[in-house]
This record gives C-alpha cells, structure tokens and sequence, in this order.
C-alpha cells in the first residue's frame, strides 16, 4: 500500500510478528532470518527488490521518554539509498513517523513494513514514546552495484 510519495507499507498477513520477535531477540542469526522473512514477503511487492543489498539489520529499541527529530537515514554512517523497517510489537503508546516533507503521519503496527527511500527528501521525526517500547528491525541498503564495486 502507498501511503504517500514513494512511501510504502507492507503488512505481514500470514506469519506471527510475536514469533519473529522472539526468534530475533533470542539468537545471534538477526541478518540471516531478517533476509529470509523480509525477501519472501518484500519481493512479492516490491518491484526493485534484488537490486538493493542491506547494509546489517538491527534492532532499534525506543523508550518511554525518547523522541527523534529530522532524521535522514541518508548520513554518513548509512550510506543508504532505501531504509525498511519492520515494526515487532504494538504495545506502546506514541512513535508516531512523521515524514516532515509530505505532511505525512504514519502509526505504525506489529507486521507492519515501512519502505522509503534515504534520501533527505523523507526526513522524519518520531513521536515521544508515552508508555511501552517500541521495537523496530531496520535495515538500510544500497544499490548492489555500489556495494560491490
């Protein structure tokens, strides 16, 4: 689904998100499962899928108290060109995604597959985080050619 300039969500209809969280946050194979689930899903929708190599996943971990303004995953640690990120639980309150530039709010669910290119263009705030953690596995990726070369 397009939810605004070239911003896209994708949900996890059929699989667990509760699984996935427990089988992420209790192994050390984060990268190798985050491709397999994220590649079985994203191909179907997602046209440039293949042509992006991920950068590392992590897990991002928001607490009660933490907002975050103008961010661009587009700096100099990342490097990156597109940023997803799939969102592990919805027992919180807050961490809204507000794209600055498209006066676009996103309130994320568990299952839920946020797809935006890096560049300054989706600068991005999140929202304060009232009660709960939010859990986020995000993965940054550049063009496959750029990666490689």
């Amino acid at each position: 689904m397009l939810i605004g300039h070239d911003i896209k969500v994708v949900p996890l209809s059929d699989i667990n998100v509760a699984d996935i969280r427990d089988y992420i946050l209790n192994t050390n194979s984060l990268h190798d499962y985050a491709e397999m689930i994220l590649n079985r899903y994203l191909s179907e929708h997602v046209t440039w899928w293949g042509t992006y190599i991920c950068r590392g996943w992590t897990i991002e971990k928001y607490i009660p108290g933490e907002k975050y303004e103008k961010i661009c995953d587009d700096r100099k640690e990342h490097q990156s060109i597109v940023s997803v990120k799939l969102f592990l639980n919805d027992d919180y309150e807050g961490g809204e995604i507000k794209f600055i530039n498209h006066d676009l709010t996103f309130s994320p669910s568990a299952g839920d597959i946020l797809i935006y290119p890096s560049s300054y263009i989706n600068t991005y705030n999140i929202s304060e985080i009232k009660e709960g953690s939010q859990l986020v596995l995000a993965g940054y990726f550049k063009h496959k050619a750029t990666a490689e070369g």
